[in-house]
């Protein structure tokens, strides 16, 4: 019923902008987010070739979209291959809430951004997670995610406190590559410096371009001028900006389609329910479960449906802090009536050489198990499988 409701907006949108729309929503529910990644791209040009299938006429290409964002390299794919495959279209994005980072990237690309008036967008700096070059936590020395604004901030702070002087800046980078590893460094001036030529090709391929010095503050205002990665930019602000090709989803009377077509993606992802196998675990008395075929992210037009779905497994991770004494309860079978104190014993050491090594082996898994069972709770491990996009 909810895919049937899906396409019927689908379908009255198209038919009030003349267009065709192709939706992508990531889901970002803590322990359960998806980016957008490279493959995505394969997805919606299967969506591409459908459409094209139909041979219908319409002016528009629209893209429908909510992320928290993604692979810095998934837009240019993405947005090349509908610009090739629909060149006498105009191509759009409808945002009807978050379009963040890779996302925002992506919607830079249109010629014309179309947002209802709770949507925002935002900054397109690079975070770099889970990588051996990272810092580590003081505490858990796991690697912690290095972002931009971070690096960028302490040399804004150099700027701002006059260290101008070329000792006074090597020493300062001393300071800072005690802390960071250099080549993390160069890594987020790399970055940096893909992001902002990315987003100034998704400029320059606008059907009406802006001119140069408008693309380069953009580029420079979205890059490296926020300095937060959360901040949130309303249509308001990006107009601010210099993107003057922001429209309110209103003046195209689609604004409460729009919000109505994101509502039934969130109910379907569960956007709005929190992911918590802690909370499962403990309120069950478990202490590891499966969860099977959870959706992570959908690409769907009007014809087609496209989900990625994934396994997660938690497991409570105990802290024994104290020594193992084990005493695994082993039961003897019945023995026979009638037999002397001498068959007794032949019996059941006959039984324990042949069934021995496997009860030992299950009673001490069983004595583990209940040692464990009465150790503080430690941390939850999830292990989260991805499966491959299943047409439904």
């Amino acid at each position: 019923m909810s895919k049937e409701k899906r396409i019927k907006l689908i379908q009255e949108i198209q038919k009030k902008r003349n267009s065709k729309i192709i939706t992508l929503v990531t889901s970002d529910r803590p322990n359960l987010n998806q980016a957008i990644h490279q493959m995505m791209n394969d997805i919606v040009y299967e969506q591409i070739r459908t459409i094209k299938s139909k041979n219908e006429d319409f002016k528009n290409i629209d893209l429908f979209i909510y992320s928290r964002g993604g692979d810095s390299d998934a837009p240019w794919s993405i947005v090349s291959t509908i610009r090739e495959c629909f060149p006498k279209c105009n191509f759009n994005v409808l945002i009807p809430f978050r379009a963040h980072s890779a996302a925002t990237m992506i919607s830079l690309g249109a010629d014309e951004i179309i947002m209802t008036e709770k949507a925002e967008m935002g900054p397109v700096d690079i975070t770099i997670g889970n990588s051996p070059l990272n810092p580590p936590h003081p505490v858990t020395k796991q690697p912690i995610d290095l972002s931009v604004e971070d690096v960028m901030g302490f040399i804004g702070l150099l700027d701002k406190l006059d260290c101008n002087r070329p000792e006074e800046k090597i020493k300062s980078f001393e300071i800072l590559t005690n802390h960071i590893n250099p080549l993390a460094i160069g890594k987020v001036n790399r970055l940096l410096e893909q992001t902002k030529l990315v987003a100034d090709r998704m400029l320059s391929y606008r059907k009406k371009k802006l001119s140069i010095d408008e693309n380069e503050e953009i580029v420079r205002k979205l890059g490296s001028e926020i300095y937060s990665h959360r901040h949130s930019i309303s249509r308001t602000e990006a107009r601010q900006i210099g993107i003057s090709y922001v429209k309110n989803a209103e003046d195209y009377k689609i604004e409460t389609e729009l919000w109505s077509l994101y509502e039934l993606y969130a109910k379907e992802l569960e956007l709005k329910e929190p992911f918590n196998p802690e909370k499962y675990l403990s309120e069950n008395g478990i202490d590891n479960h499966k969860w099977n075929d959870l959706k992570k992210a959908m690409i769907e037009t009007e014809y087609d449906s496209w989900q990625q779905l994934c396994d997660v497994e938690a497991k409570r991770l105990r802290q024994v802090n104290q020594p193992i004494n084990l005493n695994p309860q082993i039961s003897l079978p019945q023995v026979p009536p009638n037999l002397n104190e001498q068959q007794i014993q032949q019996f059941l050491q006959t039984w324990l050489s042949q069934n021995l090594p496997v009860l030992l082996q299950n009673a001490t898994k069983d004595a583990i198990e209940e040692f464990l069972k009465t150790q503080p709770s430690g941390q939850i491990e999830l292990k989260v499988t991805d499966k491959l996009w299943k047409k439904k």
